[in-house]
């Protein structure tokens, strides 16, 4: 079975610059989100 997910890039402004930020939502569901943070900074 295949399903579709439907992915969002969007840019955050905060001090000093942006960010990226990419959301994923597969189609039709409606639930609790699922957050991802990754910090390839340090």
């Amino acid at each position: 079975m295949s399903e579709q997910v439907v992915q969002h890039d969007h840019y955050v402004a905060v001090p000093g610059g942006e960010v990226f930020v990419r959301t994923w939502q597969p189609a039709g569901e409606r639930g609790a989100p699922l957050l991802l943070l990754h910090d390839s900074l340090g």
